[in-house]
């Protein structure tokens, strides 16, 4: 899933035995063909995961240093309440000021298209059970 500020993943390689254990790693490519590296730093199922992206190519690695990504599940009586933060840490103090806006307007709307298509995938899971 892509969007018109931000590429879709084209696909995942696993550079590790397993994906799931801390310290694991991948490779990402874009639908462009730029790449990073994504490695696993929490991974406490199902409550909490977390990972660090870095080596980022192309456009993004010009002022992107790395990520750290974290994802928080907790039940709730009507399902899943489904919180995430993303911490950009930039290449260098001038990237900081462009990196901002970007985070703050096109990334969130970015993940909240990707949580609500996330949302519908389950969905559609749960009711093929």
């Amino acid at each position: 899933m892509g969007s018109e500020d931000f590429l879709a993943v084209e696909r995942f390689e696993v550079l590790s035995e397993d994906w799931a254990q801390v310290g694991s790693r991948r490779l990402i490519t874009q639908a462009d063909g730029n790449t990073c590296l994504e490695q696993v730093r929490v991974h406490e199922r199902p409550e909490h995961l977390s990972f660090v992206t870095w080596e980022l190519t192309g456009q993004a690695g010009l002022v992107i240093g790395y990520t750290v990504v974290e994802w928080w599940f907790r039940q709730i009586p009507s399902g899943v309440h489904m919180t995430w933060r993303f911490s950009f840490r930039p290449r260098a103090w001038p990237s900081s000021f462009l990196l901002g806006s970007t985070v703050k307007e096109d990334w969130h709307a970015y993940m909240g298209s990707m949580v609500q298509a996330f949302k519908a995938r389950v969905e559609q899971h749960v009711e093929a059970r």
